[in-house]
């Protein structure tokens, strides 16, 4: 609700994997049966292959592509990223923690999405694990990094293919919500690939996951199979009762939201479609008539029954409250920094506690401190190719960025990095989240 749009995708990248939903009406998309375990499944998806389920939950695709997702080349010379990852030990190359191997974080850093000021990188680290891959290649080394960058894009834009098209559900109307540690940094190129135009980066997008666990209400489901009740309205009432015992709450409550729906299928098939509950009979078969062109992509008619009804009982949770951080003399916002780990190259080069940033204007007096987010650097080289390679892009953070900024820009929180392609321009809203909008190609 906080995104300003009704319909959104939920798209979430950390080090391992990505995952994506479909949210429609302000309500996320829900299935009744999914399979755990089951090999290239997208998260439990395909039947057969794995252990059903059946149990309601949101409609979650998954796939293994992460910032530690490690590239490689299989038998045949082609280039693969994942589902294999370095992990947080020894993690990807630039770490210093011992790790070779090439990973997307590497090659986020080599193209110059990332930054080794703010954070302790090493781009010779990271470059030589790159020409591991740029010389059998036989391409340079920027040019295997962002192979690396499109192939985990196009890995991750498969989950919002399964939760969008193989669903008869078209993504361009939908804003692409992105939030984990890595996502806003892929999420522009993902929703080019299904012509969405509008990405949110939400505030504290790094901690969206457990802020959502936290903020989120708390749901209960009733079913009960049964062949075309007489009166639907008593089996209604016992699985609203059901439910609301589970919750401790009375279905009257004017907090509580009650939704019923109803399994539908045509007489004579055996598989059955969920929709919302209707009392006219015309109204019940127009959204199973919908619902079934959508997902099979047949406009059929005919007579159909009810297999199945459902309710489900939601009550709002107590939702804790953001606050600003407290900001430091340059505008920068305090962060907490973890130590630095014992192996990497970078620790002991921290500045000492008022000593200036990277980078930072000595004449500042050192408002740079220790437990601060470092002032970005107003500019570095990163790769686009539209722009025929590396050029000097502006680096902004959400205090530092104001109004409508053009791409290509970097946007750099505590918690993730927002790349601005040279095709879209991105605006800060009053709530802190920052728009990302694409326009035409250069």
């Amino acid at each position: 609700s906080g995104t300003g749009f009704a319909d959104v995708i939920s798209f979430d990248m950390g080090g391992t994997t990505a995952k994506a939903c479909v949210v429609r009406g302000g309500r996320p998309e829900i299935t009744h049966e999914f399979h755990v375990g089951g090999k290239g499944s997208f998260g439990g998806r395909r039947a057969g292959t794995g252990v059903p389920i059946k149990t309601p939950a949101i409609d979650l695709a998954e796939v293994g592509a992460g910032g530690g997702s490690i590239a490689w080349l299989d038998t045949a010379g082609a280039l693969r990223v994942g589902p294999h990852s370095a992990g947080s030990s020894p993690g990807p190359a630039c770490y210093g923690l011992g790790g070779s191997e090439p990973t997307v974080t590497d090659a986020n850093l080599v193209l110059g999405y990332l930054s080794s000021a703010s954070i302790p990188l090493s781009p010779s680290l990271a470059d030589k694990a790159l020409d591991r891959l740029a010389g059998p290649l036989g391409v340079s080394r920027a040019e295997a990094a962002y192979a690396v960058h499109e192939i985990v894009s196009a890995s991750m834009a498969s989950a919002v293919h399964v939760v969008t098209v193989q669903r008869g559900i078209d993504p361009r109307g939908f804003a692409l919500v992105a939030f984990g540690g890595a996502g806003p940094m892929h999420a522009a190129g993902v929703a080019e690939r299904f012509g969405i135009a509008t990405v949110v980066v939400s505030a504290y997008c790094g901690v969206a996951s457990a802020a959502g666990l936290l903020a989120g209400d708390l749901s209960t489901d009733r079913v009960l199979s049964r062949l075309d009740a007489v009166d639907p309205e008593p089996v209604f009432a016992g699985l609203a009762a059901e439910a609301a015992a589970d919750l401790g709450v009375s279905p009257a409550d004017p907090d509580v939201r009650v939704l019923r729906s109803v399994d539908v299928r045509f007489k004579g098939q055996s598989h059955d479609l969920t929709v919302e509950w209707s009392p006219s009979h015309e109204v019940l078969a127009s959204r199973f008539f919908e619902r079934y062109q959508q997902v099979y992509g047949i406009a059929q008619r005919g007579d159909i029954e009810l297999v199945g009804y459902r309710v489900r009982l939601t009550t709002p949770a107590d939702r804790p409250t953001a606050t600003d951080r407290p900001a430091l003399a340059d505008g920068s916002a305090r962060v907490d920094e973890p130590p630095l780990p014992r192996h990497s190259p970078e620790a002991g080069r921290r500045p000492p506690a008022g000593a200036p940033a990277p980078g930072a204007d000595s004449a500042s007096g050192g408002a740079a401190e220790s437990g601060a987010m470092r002032a970005a650097p107003t500019s570095r080289r990163a790769y686009f190719p539209e722009l025929d390679g590396y050029t000097d892009v502006p680096v902004h953070t959400r205090d530092t960025m104001g109004g409508t900024l053009p791409g290509p820009a970097i946007i750099e929180d505590a918690e993730s990095t927002i790349v601005v392609p040279p095709s879209w321009t991105a605006t800060l809203t009053p709530s802190r989240a920052v728009h990302l909008t694409r326009g035409s190609a250069p």
